[in-house]
């Protein structure tokens, strides 16, 4: 009975063009226990919608089933391309979405092949989400709000990250969480372009910032990981827009984790400290031919001492009317 649907799948798929395609999708939580009876989706190419003006928008077909009790979850259908999109629409009250993308590597024997390959995919529980200062800071289309560009050559300034602000006499802020500094890196990619760096530094010993991977697409809506690390922290940092912007090395998986206000005890331990995350690049300008620019970054700050808890929950942004990009809404 299997090999005569299976016949009749291969007949239905000459007729229309589509290639048969099988993928199974093992889910588990993050600490490895296997996820049984929870949604899950495929999205796949259907066809090209020719607009006016010839333009063309992609249209998909969405699949959806639930895993079974081994938290397996199986589907088998038509394709004309060998990419598919995968991804768990999970309890909000249980779980973090999560997902990501699958690409067959050929088409041999009118089958995409490899032939029902099993994919884990890992989903984070909603354990402690917590109050956070989360906002998208900066003059740039995500952030939606009219932020001042005070960064000047060579002047540190200093910036609030309670207050959103920079600090007196630039703004109203009052701790000095951040301090960025521009300066000159030269004429690169021709006489028109002057290159910048921005140093970011910090005023209280222990204080700093780490680099973190991880890819913005796909994965667990709770991006990173649930704390923050204990230690280390970096006292500088230094980005270079020119090969951020200018030589294509700008990168979509860079995220950063910091510490701010640190207490050190008489032995050089942290005594107390302030944690929080930015969510991908920070993003630096210079208006051209100024001495002038800016910085562009999206930062969650937890505000309880010593907490390095990041599970930030969205109803509870200590920010008021403040816009944060909606991508980062439940991160």
């Amino acid at each position: 009975m299997k090999f005569t649907r299976f016949l009749a799948l291969i007949s239905l798929a000459i007729l229309c063009g589509c290639t048969p395609a099988k993928i199974t999708f093992h889910v588990v939580s993050d600490e490895g226990k296997p996820l049984s009876d929870l949604p899950f989706s495929i999205n796949i190419f259907d066809y090209t919608d020719y607009g006016e003006g010839g333009f063309g928008s992609d249209r998909y077909k969405n699949y959806v089933s639930k895993t079974d009790k081994n938290a397996l979850v199986s589907f088998t259908y038509l394709a004309k391309r060998g990419g598919v999109g995968y991804g768990v629409t999970a309890p909000s009250t249980e779980y973090y979405a999560g997902g990501g993308s699958y690409q067959f590597k050929d088409n041999f024997l009118c089958l995409w092949m490899p032939w029902n390959p099993t994919v884990e995919v890992v989903i984070k529980p909603i354990i402690n989400p917590i109050a956070m200062y989360a906002t998208t800071w900066g003059n740039h289309p995500l952030a939606n709000q009219n932020d001042p560009e005070l960064l000047k050559l060579n002047t540190p300034i200093g910036f609030d990250l309670e207050a959103r602000d920079y600090v007196a006499p630039y703004g109203k802020g009052t701790n000095s969480d951040f301090i960025f500094t521009l300066t000159d890196g030269g004429v690169v990619g021709g006489a028109n372009y002057r290159d910048t760096d921005l140093t970011i530094s910090f005023n209280n010993k222990g204080d700093g910032i780490q680099s973190f991977m991880a890819p913005l697409n796909g994965g667990s809506q709770l991006l990173l990981p649930r704390f923050a690390p204990e230690g280390g922290y970096e006292p500088t940092l230094v980005l270079n827009r020119a090969t951020q912007l200018v030589f294509g090395m700008y990168r979509e998986d860079q995220n950063y984790f910091f510490r701010v206000r640190t207490v050190l005890d008489e032995n050089g331990k942290v005594k107390s400290a302030l944690y929080g995350k930015i969510y991908g690049n920070i993003e630096q300008f210079r208006k051209r031919n100024t001495d002038e620019g800016g910085v562009v970054f999206t930062y969650y700050l937890n505000p309880t001492p010593n907490d390095r808890n990041m599970e930030f929950d969205p109803q509870k942004n200590l920010f008021k009317n403040i816009l944060l990009d909606q991508n980062f809404m439940t991160r």
